[in-house]
This record gives C-alpha cells, structure tokens and sequence, in this order.
C-alpha cells in the first residue's frame, strides 16, 4: 500500500515539471505549415502567368515581346506549386488579347533540382512551327522562373532530354530568361541588359545601346503570295489566282526562307492561305535552290488543293533573290507527290506551275461538288434552294477518282451557308463499269428522316454522274442491294440525276 501511494506521489510530481517546463518553454504553434515547402490543402498562392499576345502570334514581330504577364491567385490544393502553374497555363486567359499555346500539352511531372525545374512532357501534340514553339517555350519558363527557387527549367520528352520539342528551338540544356530572349533574336534587347547589372562591359562598349535598333535592320522586305478567294470560290479562270502582300519581316535566328513559310500559314487580312495545316520542317537555300522539308501530317486534298499550296511555296520563295527554283521534301525525303497529284521530285520554278496548270500534262480536270443549303435542311421550307456546288480539280491517276471524290465530299466545306450530310456514313469502297458506279456502305449511323436520306443520295448521285464514265449510281449497303437506305427512299435499282428528282 505504502508503494502505490508513493508511486503516485512520483508521477504526480514529474507531470506538474513537465506542465511548468511547457509554460516556462513555449513551442511554436505546431499547426503553422511551412509555405514554402508544403502546400496544404485550399492554401492559396499569388503567382504570374505569362500568356501569349495575339499580336505577335499575328505579326511574328518580336520589338514588342511575346508575352505579358498576368498576376492571378490560385489553389494549391495539396499540389505542388510547379503543377499548379502549368496546368493555369492550359486555360485560356480571361484578356481577350492574350491566349495559350500550350492548351493541348500533356505534362506528365515537374521535379525541381539544383534550381531547375525538370518538366516532362509526353510527345503527343508535341507539333508546330517555330513560332508555336517559340511561344510555348517562352510561357513555360517565364512562369516558372518567377518563382523564387527556380532560375532555369530543363524539358523533357517521355521523360529523355531532346534536341527540341517541335524541330526548331534547341531545348537539349536547361533555358533561362536570358537564353530564350538571345534565341529569340541575336540582338540583346534593354530588357536583357537589365538583368545583367552586375557586369562590368558596358561602359566599355559606347555603341551597345544602339544595339535594340539592329532589331529593325533584321527586317527584310518581303512579297508573300496568298489565294484569291474569289478564284477559289468561283472558279472563274480569268481571275488571279493569287493575290501579293509586301511585308517587313524579322526572320529573327531563323532563315528567311524558314520565317517566311510561316508566316504563310497564317491567315491574311487579304486573300487566303492553303497552308495553315501545313508543318514545315526546316527551309534553307544553296546554290539558288530553296530546299523546304515539310511534314507528312495533313497532307491530303484534291489537285487543287495541291497546287494552291505548291504555288504559295514557289512564287512567295522565288521572290528572294537567292532563290530561282524550291526543291521541296517530305520529311527529309523526295517524293513524287505532295498530296498525290503534281510531280515534285524535282525543283519547281513559276514556269514549272504555269506549264502544270495550263497545258495540264497530268490531266487536271474540275467537278461541282455537291451541297446541301443549311437553311432548307434545317427549315424544310421548299422556297429556299436545296443544293449549292463547290467546284473543285482533280487528276487521274492510280486510284479510284469515284472514291477521292466521296471522301472530299465527306468533309465540311468551307461555305458555312453549306454542309454536307456525309460526314457520319462510312463509305467501303466504289468500283465503276459500264458507266455505271457501285457505291458501298456500311451498315453505320443510317438512321435519318426521309429528308436526310434524300439529301445524302443527292449528293452522291449528282456528284458522281458529273464523270464523263458514270451514268448511273448502284448504292449497296454491306456489299448488298436493300429496299432503302434509312427506311424511305427506293434504292435497289441503280439511280441516275433523272430519277432523284
């Protein structure tokens, strides 16, 4: 009994010198996090988000900048800082002069060593022109290494260091404000001196300020070739075909042969471009040839189509005076077409495409396309026209023309009073003999009203009779005739422009 009690006694004693040594040495409170390194969950962070300026995207010229910074708060929601940043990055801004190129990159990690951020992302989507990859670059680092322990970021591709991300801006070491500004222009602008005060050079070099106006020696003039639109929508051959902009332009650390095909693919404030799908590769001259390497991806289209888009090429290149003729490549490669209709595996010079498109030496001849009129579909009122045509060109070659034309006439076309009611039918294959074509579709989406069926047999019926070797149309569904096609319209006989209407 004497034991416990004094047991007692001792623990009681040593929790009232536990309890006095706590008020005599008060911790610190032991919920405060560490901001810096340990994001709670709804902790909120003043960042600066540099987005692109539409004018520079528009333009190319560097004088005033490519991006602006924009002071945002967000929620770390137990994430890490870095993450936070470039998944904000993806949203476009709320200013509608400033937009996002980087909205379609899937980042897959951003680790932080030695005051560099590794930034990792996954090769789909990685496609564009310099300009593109310019800007993304540009957003990415400038975001990033406004953060304090951050001076300098490393991309990654899949997780490995690469060359570039899309083929023009050198991304193999690790990029800072400083780096991306000289490769944006071998000119140091004020702002890049500005960063730099602690050296001791300037005083040393009077004529340095001057420097910034160099920007504006770089520019060449230039003549760049567009469509005219009212060529391609009318089809009137005594028009132009193409329309000249004379332009000042800084090529920057790029060839001008390169600079200027991008600045092709942007869209003019007059006439049309044919390339803003285009992915030109490289582009360089010797020896008075322009050799320009373009991407396999998006390369389809009607002859037309192709020889729109070869001819910006040539007569926007041959106005250099270095160049008289452009060799031009797919991937690295000479090929005997581009889109599958007019030679390339030599190089091409004006007279080359006045020759291809006058004396027609691979047969080049024109179709009206036919449409459905959005209104009448959508209304049903019998007032308005039903159908509208888009002439377009092809050649022969060694293919089915009957099933080039169907595929095109799957597609949108660029008339947005027009629309075609074939994009959802899948269309197996077409075979003609005796004048007569057999179109065969699967059995996928025929579901419709009888005006919707109509429609797509119209435009199949009257666009392919227009061949000199099609009379008739056999429409078969899975390789067999049926009664109808959606449930209205009688299609087990062949049908002719006659019999639709």
């Amino acid at each position: 009994m004497l034991k416990k009690l004094g047991l007692c006694l001792l623990i009681f004693t040593m929790m009232i010198s536990i309890i006095a040594c706590e008020v005599g040495n008060p911790k610190p409170y032991p919920e405060e996090p560490n901001h810096d390194h340990t994001p709670e969950e709804n902790q909120l962070s003043s960042v600066s988000l540099h987005y692109v300026k539409k004018s520079y995207l528009q333009s190319g010229d560097l004088s005033q900048g490519i991006t602006t910074p924009v002071e945002k708060e967000i929620n770390l929601d137990n994430r890490p800082i870095e993450e936070v940043i470039l998944t904000e990055l993806q949203k476009q801004p709320e200013d509608n002069t400033l937009v996002t190129v980087i909205d379609n990159f899937t980042f897959l990690g951003v680790t932080i060593k030695d005051n560099t951020a590794h930034v990792d992302i996954d090769s789909t989507n990685l496609h564009g022109g310099s300009l593109e990859e310019t800007s993304g670059i540009t957003q990415i680092v400038l975001s990033l290494i406004e953060l304090n322990h951050i001076d300098k970021v490393q991309f990654l591709v899949n997780g490995n260091k690469q060359a570039s991300l899309m083929g023009h801006f050198d991304t193999s070491k690790p990029l800072s404000k400083e780096n991306i500004m000289l490769d944006q222009s071998k000119t140091i602008d004020t702002t890049t001196e500005m960063s730099q005060p602690s050296e001791p050079k300037q005083p040393t070099q009077p004529k340095q300020p001057t420097k910034p106006a160099s920007t504006t020696e770089q520019k060449q003039n230039v003549t760049l070739y567009y469509i005219n639109e009212k060529y391609v929508s009318t089809g009137d051959e005594s028009l132009e075909k193409t329309v000249s902009v004379k332009k000042a332009l800084n090529p920057g650390t790029k060839s001008i042969e390169l600079a200027l095909l991008n600045e092709l693919r942007k869209h003019p404030s007059n006439g049309i471009t044919t390339m803003s799908n285009l992915e030109i590769l490289n582009a360089n001259a010797s020896n008075k040839i322009a050799n320009v390497n373009i991407s396999s991806k998006n390369l389809e289209g009607a002859s037309l189509d192709e020889r729109l888009i070869i001819t910006q090429i040539v007569y926007t290149l041959t106005e250099l005076s270095n160049v008289n003729s452009v060799q031009i490549l797919v991937d690295g490669n000479k090929r005997e077409t581009l889109m599958g209709h007019i030679n390339i595996q030599n190089p091409l010079t004006r007279k080359d495409l006045t020759v291809t498109a006058t004396e027609n030496p691979i047969e080049l001849f024109d179709i009206n396309m036919y449409y459905m009129n959005k209104e009448y579909l959508e209304t049903g009122n019998e007032k308005l026209p039903k159908m509208s045509t888009i002439r377009r060109t092809y050649s022969r070659g060694a293919y089915s023309i009957e099933a080039v034309i169907l595929a095109d006439l799957k597609k949108q076309p660029w008339n947005n009073s027009l629309v075609t009611t074939l994009e959802d039918i899948e269309i197996i294959d077409v075979e003609t003999t005796n004048k007569l074509a057999t179109v065969n579709i699967a059995n996928k989406n025929l579901t419709g009203s009888s005006l919707q069926e109509s429609a797509v047999i119209a435009q199949i019926i009257l666009t392919l009779t227009q061949l000199p070797e099609v009379d008739q149309v056999q429409i078969l569904v899975d390789g067999s005739k049926q009664e109808t096609l959606m449930g209205h319209i009688e299609i087990s006989n062949p049908l002719s422009p006659n019999t639709i209407h």
